[in-house]
């Protein structure tokens, strides 16, 4: 089920609270570097990144922004569905993502290279191949552009490999496949990580962004403490890891 948009949850904040709270334009953005508002309180908690699509994780590690916002409607409901989730429909997957096409059971190779160089060819793209999955499932890969390492800027998985075979070969835990369902999610306008304006490509720049300095090893920068989080480890002793955000969805 889709997540409301914006306006929609605005809207129903107001509502609940009688007012419309002032944390939608600021509190909520500080992680991911769309605005600065009070300080942020790094202590670890139990929520999730994607709980509730106009917060950002900031919001929900910040023990200042839980005691002025005690049961926000717009950060008390998970957003965004996981990465088993995008792998099973990619139907519906948004526009702006071509998903691998299906051909079934494995045949011979050659049976294999032409069946899917012949859905390349109607598609209008290069030939990219093919992969099976754990079901042993043949897939023709989508267009190169769309690879996994030409969206993300980086060289950490074979150049070849596309977004759902990502969700398909890699453990649902991996940052690769949360880094694609953070991608869809943004591009679907499931999540917006605290950034109400610009659209969705500004949510999905930014996802691409955080995913790279996470996957490159450097760590992604938090814009307003200059604080560094990385995916799995805390040298820093920050508080905090990005892959404890990554284990709750809606969907």
């Amino acid at each position: 089920m889709d997540r409301p948009k914006n306006d929609e949850l605005l809207t129903e904040q107001k509502v609940s609270t009688g007012h419309e709270s002032s944390g939608v334009d600021s509190s909520r953005r500080r992680i991911f570097g769309a605005g600065v508002a009070a300080p942020i309180i790094l202590s670890m908690s139990s929520r999730t990144a994607w709980g509730g699509a106009l917060c950002a994780p900031s919001a929900f590690n910040s023990a200042t922004f839980a005691s002025h916002h005690p049961g926000d409607p717009a950060c008390s409901a998970l957003a965004g569905a996981r990465p088993s989730t995008w792998a099973a429909s990619p139907g519906a997957w948004p526009a702006a993502y071509v998903a691998d096409s299906s051909i079934g059971a494995p045949t011979s190779d050659s049976e294999q290279q032409t069946a899917c160089q012949v859905q390349a060819t109607t598609a209008g793209y290069a030939y990219a191949g093919y992969y099976v999955d754990a079901s042993s499932t043949v897939y023709c890969r989508g267009p190169q552009t769309q690879s996994f390492n030409a969206i993300f800027s980086v060289n950490t998985l074979p150049p070849e490999t596309s977004l759902l075979e990502v969700l398909l070969t890699k453990p649902n835990s991996s940052i690769e496949s949360h880094a694609v369902a953070a991608l869809l999610n943004a591009a679907s306008g499931k999540i917006t990580l605290g950034l109400v304006s610009g659209g969705t490509s500004v949510v999905e720049r930014k996802v691409i962004d955080i995913f790279r300095a996470l996957m490159n090893g450097s760590g992604y920068t938090l814009p307003e403490t200059g604080q560094v989080v990385f995916w799995d480890t805390d040298p820093n002793g920050v508080g905090l890891t990005m892959q404890g955000y990554f284990d709750t969805y809606a969907e």
